[in-house]
């Protein structure tokens, strides 16, 4: 954060930038809150100094998927008394993660067939009211984190955009990136790597640029446990209420689990932790310039059509049947799915492009198939704004009173 929009300025003749802060609640992000303050206090010690910039956090209420011990307006509230937020250029934004599906124009069914081919059918979905309803398809931990992944890091981004924020700083330590090298090189998303977990720009709704910038990426996640006690912040943790140490590793997400080994394994000096990210983070975008194409659920860029190549490599001809018992469970599999079967016979298919990660996501669904938002990749602050849910702390008490 060595950048000059976040150095202390003299003078009138300057606006301060407006940099977004996504904050879980999760220790990583909480100590990084402590130093953003900890930054602003320094700034102030000079009576004639102004603060570099502004700080808007945004928290994504994923409540309604994820409950949790605690409550956020009461973590909040400590957090206000503890850091005396009033005095800083501070604001904070909450948004329910059901934003993401309030346009229900936008809502189409994405189905990905056996020959790898996959479609949007365009449906009355308005009866839809929550994401809880999209994810209850996905009857895996895997699929359902990847998603709710998705849906957060395009709230986050479309927020940006919407409040003309150029810089995000995101929270993630040494650790939570190299949990992230490994696991979305599992899920077939290695070519994610370079923007999630690099320092750099992207060019996002075509013009518009973000910085992203992650400040804890030489901390590892035992200096963060240490940081926290040593502050007595332990308090304005999010617990969730979901425990994940106590299930089977089948059960658990990629994350979870290279997230354990590192814990167990790479204890003392986090060797192990800091070459992953260090070899993460000299990946690059390819230098050929590929006509990309956008995945219609993550919106990433395909630069190399995924679906050639497993046609390539999977044989999916269907055998006719040779017996009556054949033919008997053929017809009981056509009648179990007669709706199914009906309904894309008759309903109108568009084409659409999907990237490898989803495809893979996709299967770990029922039937293959997601209700999900699609819309063009350009569109106007005024379209985005309309779909969110936000609320801030004077909001909810004047809902309250």
């Amino acid at each position: 954060m060595g950048h000059d929009k976040f150095k202390v300025k003299f003078g009138d003749d300057f606006t301060p930038e407006t940099v977004l802060f996504p904050i879980s609640f999760g220790p990583s992000s909480i100590v990084l809150l402590d130093i953003l303050i900890s930054l602003y206090k320094e700034q102030l010690r000079n009576p004639r100094a102004k603060l570099g910039f502004k700080l808007l956090i945004i928290f994504i209420d994923d409540s309604s998927i994820n409950p949790y011990e605690n409550n956020v307006n009461e973590i909040y509230k400590s957090l206000e008394i503890l850091y005396e937020l009033s005095k800083f250029q501070i604001i904070f934004k909450k948004i329910d993660i059901n934003s993401f599906i309030n346009n229900k124009k936008l809502l189409n069914k994405i189905t990905l067939f056996k020959d790898f081919t996959s479609f949007k059918i365009p449906k009355d979905l308005s009866s839809i009211t929550s994401i809880k309803e999209i994810l209850d398809v996905t009857p895996n931990r895997a699929s359902k984190h990847d998603l709710i992944q998705i849906i957060k890091k395009e709230l986050i981004k479309n927020f940006a955009y919407v409040n003309d924020c150029k810089t995000i700083i995101w929270g993630h330590n040494m650790s939570r990136l190299a949990e992230e090298v490994i696991s979305l090189t599992v899920k077939g998303r290695g070519a994610e790597i370079f923007l999630n977990l690099t320092d750099g720009i992207e060019k996002y709704n075509e013009d518009f640029e973000i910085e992203h910038l992650h400040p804890l990426r030489d901390i590892s996640q035992n200096e963060i446990n240490i940081f926290i006690n040593l502050q007595e912040i332990s308090n304005l943790i999010l617990i969730p209420k979901e425990k994940t140490d106590k299930l089977m590793v089948k059960q658990k997400t990629i994350n979870e689990i290279v997230g354990d080994y590192y814990t167990y394994v790479d204890t003392e000096y986090d060797n192990i932790v800091s070459t992953v990210v260090k070899t993460g983070s000299k990946l690059v975008e390819p230098i050929k310039k590929y006509d990309h194409k956008n995945c219609s659920i993550c919106k990433g860029k395909i630069y190399n059509d995924p679906m050639n190549w497993l046609r390539a490599i999977t044989f999916n001809e269907s055998i006719e049947p040779e017996n009556e018992l054949e033919f008997e469970s053929l017809n009981e599999w056509k009648e179990a799915n007669k709706e199914d079967l009906l309904e894309l016979e008759n309903s109108e298919k568009f084409p659409i492009d999907i990237c490898y990660g989803c495809s893979v996501t996709l299967t770990g669904t029922k039937k293959s198939s997601i209700n999900w938002p699609i819309h063009d990749n350009k569109r106007s602050k005024q379209e985005i704004l309309d779909e969110f849910i936000i609320s801030d702390e004077e909001e909810e008490e004047e809902e309250q009173v």
